[in-house]
């Protein structure tokens, strides 16, 4: 489904599905889609918040507005890893 034609989810439901990716100890990318077409990026490694990104802004400036989104759409794209043999 295209995120433009999901429904937007309150921050206490972002927060939630967050929230959950890291008890579950998930990897990937976490995109928020504003209303206002803007879109933030928290990466997540093992259930740990690695990385922030909000326009062209990271870390804790993107944090600071990324805590202002108040209604967003997500899509989570996963990362997988590739254990080679030594």
């Amino acid at each position: 489904m295209a995120y433009n034609k999901q429904k937007l989810l309150s921050i206490d439901q972002i927060k939630s599905k967050l929230h959950s990716l890291c008890t579950d100890k998930q990897s990937g990318d976490l995109c928020l889609f504003t209303e206002e077409k803007h879109i933030a990026v928290i990466s997540i490694s093992d259930g740990k918040i690695v990385g922030l990104r909000y326009w062209v802004t990271r870390g804790i400036d993107a944090l600071k507005q990324i805590a202002s989104i108040t209604k967003a759409t997500i899509n989570l794209k996963k990362m997988f890893s590739v254990h080679l043999k030594q």
